[in-house]
């Protein structure tokens, strides 16, 4: 049996994984028929929200402060960090997570993208449900002293 806080970091794991999905589905369905349907928009606009978490976080390193929204944003950009290069600069990140929201907000508020960069927004959100199921796996496989019996 889990303790509370792992449990929780797998239920937040999971959550992660399973809005990549439908971000993904929805970016797939796009590149079939260059069309948004309004059964994509809400994963669209939660991905709107979350590359612009995303920028948030990053911003807050450099600027910290308290709000309600600090603590999601931290973990938004912890997670799209993971799911890009790690050798990509800080500017570099930054360049490539606005241009991924520029696509986003197109796809959800024009219903239509240039299909190659749709492509990308795919790909990164393909990386970001990669690696929440590795940081699931991870929390499933962690035997450690947490672990209730």
């Amino acid at each position: 049996m889990f303790s509370e806080s792992k449990f929780s970091d797998l239920t937040e794991s999971l959550a992660s994984g399973f809005f990549a999905d439908d971000v993904i589905m929805a970016l797939a369905r796009y590149a079939k028929t260059q069309t948004v349907t309004e059964k994509d928009e809400l994963a669209l606009k939660q991905a709107v929200i979350f590359l612009e978490a995303v920028l948030e976080g990053h911003d807050w390193m450099d600027n910290p402060q308290v709000s309600r929204n600090s603590m999601e944003s931290a973990k938004a950009f912890s997670r799209a960090v993971r799911a890009t290069t790690p050798s990509l600069s800080s500017k570099l990140f930054v360049e490539y997570i606005k241009d991924l929201l520029n696509v986003a907000r197109q796809l959800f508020s024009e219903r239509t993208a240039d299909p190659t960069k749709a492509d990308r927004l795919r790909q990164f959100f393909g990386n970001y449900g990669r690696a929440e199921l590795v940081r699931t796996e991870n929390i499933l496989e962690d035997t450690g002293l947490e672990t209730f019996r």
